[in-house]
């Protein structure tokens, strides 16, 4: 892919290199390519492809993440994935379960 097709891609903001999920920066459409960027230098890390459409602020899945398995964002634990997410899809309440509601005080 060339550098300004490259530049031309909607993109997702990786918080830390320990997340699972970036967040949209923009409205995603199913199908299009979304340039991953580090949120320390604005580098890209990688394109994935949405596999659903994605609000603005919303969270996408950067890898396969397995049911009962963490999704991780800022480096912390903020949910529990309850059925397959695949890398490109939209994370929000239908996959996951908050873990914010669930911590003890």
């Amino acid at each position: 892919m060339s550098i300004a097709v490259k530049n031309k891609l909607k993109k997702a903001l990786q918080m830390s290199g320990n997340d699972n999920v970036a967040i949209a920066l923009s409205d995603l459409q199913q199908g299009e390519k979304i340039s991953v960027l580090t949120s320390s230098d604005r580098a890209e890390v990688r394109v994935i492809t949405a596999n659903d459409d994605i609000s603005f602020g919303h969270k996408i899945a950067l890898e396969n993440i397995a049911s009962d398995t963490k999704v991780v964002k800022y480096s912390y634990k903020i949910g529990l994935a309850i059925k397959m997410i695949h890398e490109g899809d939209h994370v929000h309440v239908h996959n996951i379960v908050s873990q914010y509601l669930h911590e003890k005080e």
